[in-house]
């Protein structure tokens, strides 16, 4: 039977089942308008199985077996209309039966004593009235069933002995009429396999041939005696030699074939079962007529699919209309890519030919299917403009290419090869920007312009926000609209006040406050919008309500966890355009990276767990990640553009302990590391981490002053170096930026100040008004400013500082590198010198080597700050005895 198609009965006229009541539905819709052969069964409401043509027996018994018995009964429904279902067990012999009536003959089929009329066939066979499923005990084609199932019908008798009657007739165990007028000739069955492939199964068909002038006939015919009619028009019989055929059957059996019933005696094989067939059977079956072998693709090299491509660069997508050829056989662009994305490079059609797909063109598929994002649409494919490098390469591969301009464009940035043209600055920008700064802004645009995102990765202090308001006013003019910027809270305020100074021609909002709009209808419709990335995971709802020209997000690396809340909210944006600001967007691993390109670029890094995969598994990962990412980041470090800085001078200060300090340091390292072994021995890393973390913190904090963990007699070491090296500072006029990532330490700073009379101003994380902080701090006298790394590492402008003192080593030196540059950037007109201060023999010493085997094991990757997560072998360094207190 063909293939099965959708069924024909729509959701209109089918009649639902009723809800919660598991009713089965049985339907039946037609292969032709006058045919009653079913064109598809479908049973929903259990595991139905649509019929294929070689294991439609097996299928349809599957899903009536399963239906049988259950209560509700099931429905069926044929032409609409809907009958009870009721499937009989054990399977009927039709009876044809034959009516003389002269020149013809009346045939027509009783099952059970009842003629067939006006019943439809289902695969199996079944036959079907009014609900009633009766299985066929049938052994030829079933297809040669369908003219009786409307009813009587008259034959002429010339065509009894004629294929197809003949074969009806045959399977029936009736005789023609004819017989006893034939000619009788004698012969020897001759085994006959006739082979050939649907899909990739191979099937075969056994038959036997008596005589040249006789045709060949099926095993399973169940009359003894051949009756046809040869070239010539005489009527011809022929004994069968039943025994002969048997032994023949049981010799195909015994050599390994394996045996079905599908309207005649033969098989079906897949896999390694065909290929044994073909080489372990065939040639065992001496005497046998093996024909179709040569036409069978099975066991020949399979031939070149030949693939031309054309690319088109769309507003937002390249489309590839690729074309493929294999033996001038048109390859559709559905199968191709189907089997591309199974990782099969051997594509097997329906009549068995075999066609390999090149491995090179299937390897770029894969990269193209993996960072492309690749979509079929209307037999062509669509990928991102941003895999455009990759889209040329999988077309480069095949045959012929045809690729526009704007094609060629993309790939050349992708490559690292375009040149960045020169952009005028828009009119109304009160700003001159120093030539690097306008290159930034070109680049910015050239990405833009071609529908891609990137990262502006200065160093702190060039001049990233300048730049970006350059590029909104630029946005602003070409595409009016809302323009969205997220940032830290603590630095939404600076770009209030540089976008009214820079572009006051841009109206300027803030979704901030208690005050903040609530509904879609009260969000600006122009302009530059402003929020926090607080605001954003709060207001996601709402924010996302709205297509923005641009959105940009400042100190991106927020959203370097693709599982926080924040990251997410960042994703749902919808935006034009998209730009990133971070000047350490890599603050742990490499992966942080995903989130921001994710962002910018849906799928430029592919899947989140294959990119993790890889760092870990492939050596040379990162630095093929640094060359994917590379056209897409810019980043500029001061001195190879600001070289007007003045020097900027890094001391490392050593604070000995007092022996009071140390014994009590010692004591609590070697509690701490015991109890670190313990988890790493029992519950491993990633179950322990944040104990272990707890233990690291405390032992800082020690190293830092023994009052932060439980002992204010013992004195510090650290805080006695930093006041005399603060003295000294403020008796020669020097004004210091003072970072430490724990607050009760800088309250015991700010204890010790208090005590000799200085005067500070201060910030941490629940510091509410931070620009008249750093105000007070630019425009006043104070000698010293004390923040928190974590709240002051970014957003600060503190050019009035000449020192910036760092009293605790942090993990990620970017981090520390960011607090140095609140005061070294540009607007700087003193040398600035950096102090970091480290107790001796103490854990924070380890935290500086294993920062330094950071950096040289991960390199550069186009960005600086690239560190490893913290690994099992880092916790074990950090907590060797003998390394820490030099013993």
């Amino acid at each position: 039977m063909p293939a099965p198609a959708s069924s024909s009965t729509t959701d209109a006229t089918r009649p639902a089942a009723p809800k919660g009541t598991g009713q089965v539905v049985i339907t039946l819709s037609r292969l032709l308008p006058n045919c009653k052969r079913t064109r598809t069964l479908v049973v929903e409401g259990a595991s139905g199985v649509r019929s294929d043509p070689l294991h439609e027996m097996d299928s349809i018994q599957r899903a009536l077996t399963q239906v049988r018995g259950i209560h509700p009964p099931p429905v069926m429904i044929i032409d609409g209309q809907t009958f009870p279902c009721v499937i009989e067990g054990s399977p009927r012999s039709p009876r044809l039966m034959m009516e003389d009536k002269g020149e013809k003959v009346r045939l027509y089929l009783e099952v059970g004593g009842a003629a067939v009329a006006n019943v439809w066939l289902i695969p199996g066979p079944h036959i079907v009235f009014r609900g009633r499923i009766i299985p066929l005990e049938w052994t030829g084609p079933a297809e040669h069933l369908d003219p009786l199932m409307y009813g009587p019908i008259m034959v002429p008798k010339e065509w009894l002995v004629r294929d197809p009657w003949r074969s009806v007739l045959a399977h029936a165990g009736q005789v023609p009429p004819q017989a006893d007028r034939a000619k009788q000739v004698r012969g020897r069955p001759q085994p006959i396999l006739e082979m050939y492939e649907v899909d990739s199964r191979l099937c075969g068909n056994v038959r036997f041939r008596y005589h040249d002038d006789l045709p060949e006939i099926d095993p399973l015919e169940r009359i003894g005696l051949i009756v046809a009619e040869d070239k010539q028009g005489n009527i011809l019989k022929c004994e069968r030699d039943r025994d002969l055929e048997l032994q023949r059957c049981n010799e195909f059996i015994k050599r390994g074939a394996l045996v079905q019933r599908r309207g005649a005696f033969g098989f079906v094989a897949d896999g390694d079962a065909a290929d044994r067939f073909l080489a372990q059977v065939i040639p065992n079956l001496q005497g046998w007529d093996i024909r179709g072998q040569d036409r069978l693709h099975r066991g020949r090299p399979p031939a070149d699919i030949v693939t031309t491509a054309k690319v088109v660069a769309h507003d937002d997508y390249l489309e590839l209309e690729i074309d493929a050829l294999v033996d001038g056989r048109h390859v559709p662009i559905k199968e191709l890519l189907k089997n591309a994305a199974r990782g099969q490079n051997v594509m097997v059609f329906k009549d068995g030919l075999r066609a390999r797909i090149n491995d090179e063109w299937l390897n770029r598929y894969r990269t193209l299917s993996e960072f492309g994002g690749l979509k079929e649409h209307n037999g062509k494919v669509r990928v991102p403009r941003h895999a455009a490098a990759m889209a040329v390469s999988l077309a480069e591969s095949g045959g012929e290419m045809q690729l526009d301009e704007a094609t060629l464009d993309l790939a050349s940035l992708a490559k690292g090869g375009a040149s960045i043209p020169h952009v005028d600055l828009p009119k109304g920008l009160n700003a001159t920007l120093r030539e690097y700064q306008h290159a930034g802004f070109n680049w910015m645009v050239f990405l833009s312009n071609r529908g891609l995102g990137g990262v502006l990765a200065d160093d702190m202090g060039l001049g990233k926000t300048v730049q970006s308001i350059t590029f909104v006013l630029h946005r602003h003019k070409e595409d009016p609209g809302v323009h969205l910027v997220v940032a830290p809270r603590s630095v939404v305020d600076n770009w209030v006040d540089e976008c009214k100074k820079f572009c006051p021609e841009i109206p300027v909002h803030t979704h901030l406050g208690l005050d903040r709009v609530k509904s879609t209808e009260r969000l600006p419709k122009k302009g530059l919008l402003l929020t926090s990335y607080n605001i954003l995971q709060r207001d996601i709802k709402l924010l996302s309500s709205i297509e923005y020209s641009t959105v940009i997000l400042d100190e991106a690396h927020v959203i370097r966890n693709p599982e926080a809340k924040t990251t997410r909210a960042a994703l749902k944006l919808a935006a034009r355009r998209r730009m990133c600001l971070s000047g350490t967007p890599v603050q742990n691993c490499a992966e942080d990276l995903w989130p921001i390109f994710h962002f910018l670029m849906p799928g430029f890094l592919g899947r989140r767990k294959t990119l993790k995969e890889t760092l870990q598994d492939d050596p040379e990962a990162i630095n093929r990640l640094r060359d994917r990412v590379a056209p897409f980041v810019l980043r500029r470090i001061k001195s190879e553009v600001a070289t007007e800085l003045p020097p900027k001078t890094e001391i490392l200060l050593h604070a000995q302990m007092s022996d009071d300090q140390e014994r009590f340091y010692k004591d609590l390292l070697e509690k701490e590391r015991v109890g670190v072994m313990d988890l790493l021995g029992s519950k491993g890393l990633e179950r322990s981490r944040v104990s272990i973390l707890a233990a690291i913190t405390r032992l800082r904090q020690a190293a830092c002053a023994p009052a932060l963990v439980g002992a204010p007699e013992i004195d510090s070491a650290k805080v006695e170096l930093f006041m005399d090296l603060v003295e000294e500072l403020i008796s020669e006029g020097h004004r210091a930026l003072v970072f430490s990532s724990f607050t009760k330490f800088l309250a015991v700073i700010q204890a010790k100040l208090e005590e000799k009379k200085f005067t500070y101003q201060y910030l941490d994380g629940r510091t509410r008004d931070r620009a008249a902080k750093v105000k007070a701090f630019q425009k006043g006298n104070d000698p010293l400013f004390l923040i928190s790394l974590k709240a002051g590492g970014v957003g600060l402008n503190l050019t009035a500082a000449d020192y910036v003192i760092i009293l605790d080593p942090w993990w990620n030196p970017a981090a520390e590198d960011q607090a140095a540059d609140r005061a070294y950037r540009i607007g700087q007109d003193k040398p600035v010198m950096v102090y970091r201060i480290v107790t001796v023999e103490s854990i924070e010493e380890r935290v500086l080597r294993l920062q330094e085997e950071k950096r040289r094991l991960v390199g550069d990757l186009a960005l600086e700050g690239l560190a490893r997560a913290l690994e099992a072998g880092d916790v074990e360094k950090l907590f060797e005895v003998a390394a820490a207190v030099g013993s």
